[in-house]
């Protein structure tokens, strides 16, 4: 822990020091490149000595190698590198970093306390050293970051045997797995690998000595030590994959201990190994100078540092083979995670095509030009705004040059009106990701690694994006050694263009990010604007500021006229320039039709009749292609213009040509030539190939305008690329594979037709902007959902890597239902099919999207089967008799279940629910104040930890990686990760309400007394201050408690209610209250003449919009109300009966919850009813959403309900192609199944013939029958409601047995009486007196029961009769089951031992201790499954380890023949006990490399074990091919809201080979699912 604890203190502060350096550095500018500082160690000059730990001494910019220097015997991590006391001295932290050689080179010296001539006792050993070493490098900052860069270790003595001992340990460990790899070279300074002769008499000196004590490690390096000998023999059979250099000292060191005089310490002999790829150096230094010089041009330094810099070029020489690999695998990686497909350079090279040499230039002289960019302390913002058509892009793509040619840092984004991807801020904030990623390594490495943490998002989610990516991702990694800049260009384009002010007023005012904006004139972004205050810097981009550039490029292209003279181009010039009212467009467009003109009165005709202004320019160049265009031509002009302007992103021509076969039934032969001839006016073809407008206001023009035959209005514009797109996903080219098991269709065969991915991503989009009341679109979308969308899906997944397009189709057909139901009647069949898988698209992708992604091709032959049998895709696709069947519980659900999971905690009291990015959070109202933890996604248990009192409230930080509690008297701070608490204040009354503020670093209080307490996080948790709001300016109700408080999500604003008053508002930016919100005076003065008691109802819930000042509240009478937080104003009013609210972060949901347990969902705005869960049960006491929206949780009773209605999944009602109509949306209503009419199945064993015997909570032992999956009978029972922990079933003799949580267990017999009708026959029971039942097992003969408690095992006949009983004292987890050799014997585990007893008389035959190496075995391992593998007559056992962090598995194979050979000499009668010998150890480890991938073990059919794994695939392995061929078989998965608890799954195969899995009350049986599999290589 101490080593660990000092990296991360010496990282940090060296890149404290480094940033320090940064910042004061003066200017960013003038080309200066940053090649990293030179660190002095993290101890002062005091500490000669050295540090403990590892520290960092030198970290540049760009690592390519990790050094890490580790001392000998008495040494330390500086003065073993030093000649003197002084730091000039210590050559690796002052002179490497300065040597060229050596510049991408991260530096580390390692200390540990080997200080042999201390008086304090220490046992410690080279092993512990090693140890220590391990986890520094580990655990340390930086180096866990940088998990591929190569590590070399420069050791001295000792420190060579402690480094090699560290990497034999890594390579038994597969924790440092990833460490291994990394260990690329050690360089040995007379290390004494067979030992020295100076070890003997010193520690014969410290045995003598009264205040010392001999030494372990000293002992350790005396020639034939076991230790030493042990290292080597170990170390020679691994060093092959290192790079291994010694050096040996030929002078004799003066040793100032009595006895010893001059010796050599460390001879030849013992300083080199002799391994043939060791490379060997004589050095003249005595044992202590090998490693100490007094100036660089020592020779021994040079030696040593040319060999040291031999291996940096070394690495640099591999790094350069393997480093455009890791490049190309790197970005590959990230624009698969970041979605990222369009290359930003693409915008950029257009851009940079059109500017002339010499224009633009005029802004980087000007004066707030230079201050934005070189002055830290100016506006962090510049936002540069003008007319339309001006040149505002061309002057961005100038200022990324700009800032490219000093060296700078510099990303970009140029937003395009309309493009799905570019008119978004979750595009653009993805794309800025990417980019910084590449300038930046540990940006790279950052955002790598929440990759492979599989931290995930909704990619149209830029709040999430803006969470995790930047606030959790990039801005908490180091920062930038200089400004990083981001260039955004036409924000005005961005659909949410108002939002975007509002996240950069986001980003840390102190950070060195520097914003430069463009945008068109805008009243919307001015307002907006204000939030970013006196950081921006607003300049109109005029017509003056581009006059020279458009004189520049007239003068150019007037010549290009070749009009004769010189006065004719001067005039020409002059007469555009008049005109031209500084819009650079229209000069191009100008100059694009004089160049048509080849005489001198047409060019003087086009110079007086074109118009000024676009409009009018537009409209007659559409005049001209009217005239020149033919009557046959003008169809495919009209067609162009078509899917130019509607196209949700540009078309290549290879595209539009395959559209317009399908839109017009024509090839067009050399399309790009008919583009520029028909229409080059208005369109062109990029350097891509792709189609563009020339400008934005051609689309705007064409869209608005209806008095041109070529106009697109755009509802009839997409309507028609709306049906094209759906003719090709009806066409036979994308119809369903002939074997859907193994789905390789004619089509993937031949090439896919060029307009594929976009009828594929845009068909839905298309439609939502379509005609709705056309008939044609809703005919040919229901023929598509009943044919070919299974391949449409199995498309989206294997070729765009996501499955955000099925979600937002599903929000698309859910708007376009809506809009066409205004004009058409709902209830014909296609709207039918249409409405039902706009609910199956969105479940699937949410239910199944991380297996389909894995595997596309589930889509076809598992996913339908999977899903409800009254949902489409069920009906339509799930019915193949030779695919997987899955029978039981998708018969128990006809329709997608609204609740998700449901988390019953009887008989404890949930009290308190929130909802971070990965995970949620409960509390519960009990003494230890439990709080469990929940993977978001699967709700499966991640971990629970222990407020000490009950938990009133929980809230995360708004990145979710930090949980805040609070009781009565305490709040606590957690990691959410690790689960370890990082501070603790006591409260001086009862928090109501938690909020985090400023990224995270402060918390904040709402409590009781009226006080507001803040605590600094970031400066380890001090107190900042602790007021009363009424000391703001406002009233005090200091003779009232409050009963609710609510802060605003900027945490501005605070709403406070006490009882009979209204709801008062306090600002908390500006220290003033603000009012009260209050009903109506009218309302208050009518309550109060019917007897209403108080002037004012009791406000039992108040909740703030995240989105906007509105505010929320419930009253006791009923009454729902939504104020308008500035203006207290009411501004909606229902009669709802609401008691919880919760608001969504979207801002878009209001939840309610009432006291008979049920929930209404309301449009905020509004407070339109939308979705209601009908129930008659325990009054809702919570209510949380998740942070996508799309699921809610509460709480009630003994239970956490997780709810995912299809009613959040609510369409973008914005309608930019047409009309906005007001959409009457119809309430949902479902009934919630109460919690208590849940009884759990707990136990479960299976018949040969397929019959399940299921032991169930309420005490009852039921018949299932696996061919439906359905109870049969109830067999018996134990005592009402006593919870049935466990079965044993004896096939041979038909004997069944149950156990129960009341210690209680019961023997029958069971005969077939009929056709799936079963009898018992109680043999005898018996219930054992506190001694809970943990193992129960039926001999092979079935003549014998074995009953193990915590402290007895006790063997019975089946008559009832005691046969023996044994009793112990160990705690640890044990496991019994029958020989699979030897059916007269039974064997017993546990992590300590493993004994052998004798069925007939339990007397123990033999026992044999467990090796803590070969269980690795601590008091937190248990044994958690036992399999037995018949058909190899093995015993696979798993182990696991509970850490902070959570579980670490491990699998073990017992040979169960290798107990015979433990067996006693006597007779097995005998009580005598054997212990085996060592030699051929019982456990061996070879199935542990798949450890790492096992969830769940299942069981064992013939010769194969069946498990669940991490992704909950059920998956076989061959423990006779393990791992020999490292490879598993999956074959199907289990959706993972079956898996809802982290209890031992209740899962089986039965004889017939079907998967049985148990959830909650409910059986699902998989048929059919091993049928096919792919294999899974195991790394």
């Amino acid at each position: 822990m101490l080593s660990s604890f000092s990296t991360d203190i010496g990282y940090q502060f060296a890149r404290r020091v480094q940033r320090n350096a940064t910042a004061a550095s003066g200017s960013t500018f003038g080309g200066s490149t940053f090649n990293g500082f030179a660190l002095r160690s993290v101890e002062t000059d005091t500490n000669t000595k050295g540090a403990l730990g590892l520290n960092l001494l030198y970290d540049p910019p760009s690592p390519v190698v990790d050094f890490v220097f580790v001392h000998g015997l008495g040494g330390g991590s500086r003065k073993t590198w030093s000649k003197s006391d002084s730091l000039d001295h210590f050559w690796p932290g002052e002179w490497l970093p300065h040597d060229p050689g050596f510049q991408n080179v991260r530096i580390h010296s390692f200390g540990y306390n080997s200080d042999w001539a201390s008086t304090q006792d220490d046992v410690s050993n080279i092993q512990d050293f090693a140890l220590g070493l391990l986890n520094a490098v580990k655990y340390a900052q930086g180096l866990r970051a940088s998990s591929i860069i190569p590590i070399v270790f420069i050791t001295h003595s000792m420190g060579g045997l402690v480094v090699k001992k560290a990497y034999l340990l890594a390579r038994q460990d597969t924790a440092f797995n990833d460490l291994v790899l990394r260990f690329r070279t050690i360089v040995f300074l007379a290390t004494p690998h067979r030992g020295s002769d100076g070890a003997q008499p010193l520690n014969n000196i410290l045995r003598l000595s009264f205040s010392h004590a001999p030494r372990q490690y000293v002992e350790d390096l005396q020639r034939r030590s076991g230790t030493l000998q042990s290292i080597n023999e170990d170390f020679r059979h691994v060093a092959e994959s290192l790079e291994l250099y010694s050096f040996y000292e030929t002078l004799k060191t003066t040793v100032g201990i009595a006895g010893i005089g001059n010796i050599m310490i460390v001879d030849k002999s013992s300083a080199t190994l002799d391994y043939r790829h060791e490379q060997r150096f004589p050095v003249r230094a005595n044992h202590r100078g090998i490693c100490k010089f007094d100036q660089p041009s020592d020779p021994n330094y040079i030696l040593i540092r040319n060999v040291l810099a031999k291996i940096v070029e070394g690495v640099g020489e591999e790094n350069s083979l393997s480093k455009a690999e890791e490049w190309k695998s790197q970005l590959k990686c990230l624009r698969t995670y970041l979605s990222v497909f369009d290359r930003p350079e693409e915008d950029l090279s257009a851009l940079q095509d059109a500017r002339m040499v010499g224009s633009c230039e005029w802004i980087a002289a000007r004066s707030y030009f230079k201050t934005w960019r070189d002055d830290i302390n100016s506006p962090q913002f510049l936002w540069v705004h003008g007319k339309p058509a001006t040149g505002k892009s061309v002057l961005a793509s100038y200022v990324v040059d700009h800032l490219k040619e000093f060296h700078c840092d510099c990303s970009y984004f140029f937003f395009a009106h309309r493009h799905p991807v570019k008119s978004s801020l979750s595009g653009f904030l993805r794309s800025i990701a990417y980019q910084m990623a590449l300038n930046d390594h540990e940006i790279r490495e950052c955002l790598l690694n929440l990759q492979r943490e599989d931290v995930q998002f909704d990619l149209d989610d830029e709040q999430a994006i803006w969470r995790k990516l930047f606030v959790a991702g990039i801005f908490r990694s180091s920062l930038p050694r200089q400004p990083h800049y981001w260039v955004l260009d036409a924000i005005d384009e961005c659909s949410q263009s108002a939002a975007i002010f509002p996240l950069l007023a986001k980003i840390d005012g102190s950070s060195p990010l520097r914003v430069f904006v463009t945008s068109r004139d805008s009243n919307e972004l001015t307002r907006s604007s204000v939030q970013l205050k006196s950081r921006v810097l607003s300049e109109e981009f005029s017509a003056k500021d581009n006059l020279n550039d458009i004189q520049a490029y007239t003068e150019d292209k007037v010549l290009q006229l070749d009009l004769g003279d010189d006065l004719a181009c001067q005039y020409v010039t002059s007469r555009i320039l008049e005109k031209s009212l500084g819009c650079f467009l229209w000069v191009k467009l100008v100059l694009q039709e004089l160049d048509n003109m080849y005489t001198r009165s047409g060019i003087e005709r086009v110079l007086e009749e074109v118009p000024e202004g676009m409009d009018p320019l537009y409209s007659r160049t559409l005049d001209s292609m009217s005239k020149q265009t033919p009557g046959n031509g003008k169809k495919l002009l009209q067609a162009i213009l078509t899917w130019t302007m509607c196209a949700v992103h540009p078309l290549t021509i290879e595209e539009l040509q395959s559209a317009l076969q399908i839109d017009i039934g024509k090839d067009v032969y050399r399309l790009k030539q008919a583009v520029a001839t028909t229409c080059g006016q208005l369109v062109y073809v990029d350097a891509k190939d792709r189609l563009q407008p020339v400008h934005e206001t051609v689309r705007d023009y064409l869209l608005r305008r209806s008095d041109s035959e070529f106009a697109i209005p755009g509802p009839e514009g997409n309507s028609r690329l709306a049906i094209s797109c759906l003719k090709y996903l009806t066409s036979p080219e994308m119809a369903l594979p002939r074997n859907r098991r193994n789905p390789i269709s004619h089509v993937s065969r031949q090439k896919r037709s060029a307009l594929a991915s976009y009828a594929c991503v845009a068909f839905s989009e298309h439609l939502r902007r379509s005609l709705a009341s056309d008939d044609r679109l809703i005919i040919l979308v229901a023929k598509f959902l009943q044919s070919n969308v299974l391949t449409w899906i199995d498309f989206v997944a294997k070729h765009l890597k996501s499955l955000q397009p099925l979600t937002r189709t599903a929000k698309d057909l859910k708007l376009f239902l809506e809009r066409r139901a205004m004009y058409n009647s709902p209830l014909g069949k296609e709207f039918g099919i249409t409405d039902d898988w706009s609910i199956d698209l969105h479940r699937v992708a949410t239910i199944f999207g991380k297996s389909l992604l894995s595997s596309p091709s589930a889509i076809y032959w598992l996913v339908p089967a999977l899903c409800p049998t009254d949902s489409a895709i069920r009906k339509q696709f799930g019915r193949d008799a030779r695919g997987v069947e899955v029978v039981g519980l998708s018969q128990s659900y006809r329709m997608w279940d609204d609740r998700a999971s449901c988390l019953i905690y009887r008989p404890e009291l949930p009290s308190a629910v929130a909802c971070g990015e990965s995970y949620f959070a409960v509390g519960f109202q009990n003494p230890t104040g439990s709080i469990v933890l929940y993977n978001t996604s699967t709700c499966q248990e991640s971990r629970r930890f222990d407020h000490n009192e009950s938990v009133k409230v929980l809230e995360f930080s708004s990145v979710g990686d930090v949980l805040a509690s609070s009781g009565s008297q305490h709040i606590q701070i957690w990691n959410a990760a690790s689960g370890n608490i990082l501070f603790s204040f006591q409260g001086k009354q009862e928090a109501l309400a938690l909020a985090f503020t400023q990224n995270d670093t402060i918390l904040m209080a709402a409590t009781s007394d009226d006080h507001i307490c803040s605590w600094d996080i970031a400066r380890g948790g001090i107190e900042i201050e602790s007021c009363p709001w009424h000391d703001i300016h406002g009233p005090s109700e200091s003779q009232r408690f409050p009963s609710a408080v609510a802060f605003n999500q900027e945490r501005s604003l605070l709403a406070v209610v006490h009882k009979g008053r209204p709801i008062s508002l306090w600002d908390l930016e500006n220290n003033s209250f603000l009012g009260y919100c209050q009903r109506t005076l009218s309302q208050l003065m009518a309550l109060k003449s019917a007897g209403g008691g108080a002037s004012h109802p009791h406000v039992e819930s108040i909740v703030f919009n995240p989105k906007s000042s509105e505010l929320a509240a419930s009253y006791a009478d009923g009454e729902l109300c939504l104020f308008d937080s500035w203006s207290q104003n009411l501004l909606a009013q229902e009669d709802a009966d609401p008691q919880i609210l919760a608001c969504s972060p979207d801002g878009r949901t209001l939840a309610s919850g009432d006291a008979h347990g049920s929930i209404q969902l309301r449009d905020f705005e509004t407070l339109r009813l939308m979705y209601k869960i009908a129930a008659y049960d325990d009054p809702i006491r919570a209510i949380a959403f998740t942070s996508n929206s799309l699921r809610f949780l509460d709480i009630r009773g003994s239970t956490c309900n997780v709810w995912e209605p299809s009613a959040l999944v609510r369409p973008e009602e914005e309608d930019d192609m047409g009309t906005s109509e007001s959409i009457p949306r119809p309430s949902g209503m479902v009934e919630s199944q109460d919690a208590d009419d849940i009884i759990r199945l707990t136990a479960m064993v299976c018949h040969s013939n397929g019959t399940l015997f299921v032991g169930k909570e309420d005490g009852v032992v039921a018949v299932y029958d696996a061919g439906s999956g359905c109870q049969t009978q109830a067999l018996y029972r134990h005592a009402k409601d006593v919870t049935v922990s466990a079965l044993a079933w004896c096939e041979t003799k038909q004997i069944l047995v149950s156990a129960d949580v009341a210690s209680r267990f019961v023997v029958v017999s069971v005969t077939v009486t009929g056709p799936k009708q079963w009898e018992s026959k109680r043999l005898f029971e018996c219930r054992l007196q506190n001694q809970a039942i943990r193992n129960i097992v039926l001999s092979t003969a079935g003549d014998r029961l074995l009953v193990s408690t915590s402290t007895s095992d006790t063997v019975y006949s089946l008559d009832g009769k005691l046969v023996n009983s044994s009793y112990h004292t160990s705690r640890a987890s044990q496991k019994w089951l029958n020989h699979p050799l030897n059916a007269d014997q039974l064997i017993t585990l546990n992590t300590e031992t493993i004994r052998l007893f004798d069925w007939q008389t339990f007397h123990e035959l033999c026992f044999q201790d467990v090796k803590s190496s070969d269980f690795r075995g601590t008091s937190r391992t248990i044994i958690k499954r036992i399999v037995v593998c018949t058909k190899q007559r093995k015993i696979l056992i798993r182990l696991s380890t509970s850490h902070a962090k959570g579980q670490t598995n491990h699998l073990r194979l017992l040979d169960p023949a290798s107990l015979e050979k433990i067996l006693p000499e006597s007779s097995p009668d005998t009580q005598d006990r054997k212990q085996a010998p060592l030699h051929n150890p019982l456990l061996n480890n070879s199935m542990d490399g798949l450890s790492k991938h096992l969830e769940s073990i299942i069981g064992a059919f013939e010769g194969e074990v069946i498990f669940l794994d991490t992704n909950l695939w059920v998956c076989t392995v061959d423990i006779e091919v393990f791992p020999r061929e490292s490879y598993y078989t999956r074959h199907f998965f289990i959706p993972h809201y079956w898996v809802t608890t982290d209890d031992e799954l209740v899962i089986h195969v039965t004889a017939q080979k079907d998967v049985v899995f148990v959830k909650q009350d409910k059986i699902a049986v998989i048929k059919r699912g091993f049928q096919n599999g792919e294999k899974v290589m195991v790394s």
